[in-house]
């Protein structure tokens, strides 16, 4: 199903020059998803929708991600804290805390 969320994948991203240079482009101090997931959030923030299409197709060859850089998480949790806490598509019941979906407390 077609829907809106907080953010995807820059590995199958499209979004017009216009808006990605509007809202500042990837933020070369975050690496990985953390840049992917800002700028998606920065779209957000300045109005646009980000959608997620189920029927797009892809064949990605990429290794395994390294670990994900800590300061960059921190980065992240103090810039957008008030949405990371209210991500309006992200189920309440599930855990914050772990990124394996399990259910929260």
């Amino acid at each position: 199903m077609t829907r809106n969320c907080s953010a995807v994948s820059s590995a199958c991203m499209l979004t017009r020059r216009e808006v990605f240079q509007q809202v500042g482009g990837f933020d070369e101090s975050l690496e990985g998803t953390l840049a992917d997931v800002d700028l998606c959030l920065k779209m957000r923030r300045a109005g646009f929708l980000i959608v997620y299409t189920p029927f797009a197709r892809l064949c990605w060859h990429q290794a395994p991600a390294d670990q994900i850089d800590m300061s960059g998480e921190a980065i992240m949790r103090e810039r957008w804290a008030d949405i990371l806490q209210n991500d309006p598509y992200y189920n309440p019941n599930l855990s914050r805390e772990r990124a394996d979906f399990s259910l929260g407390k």
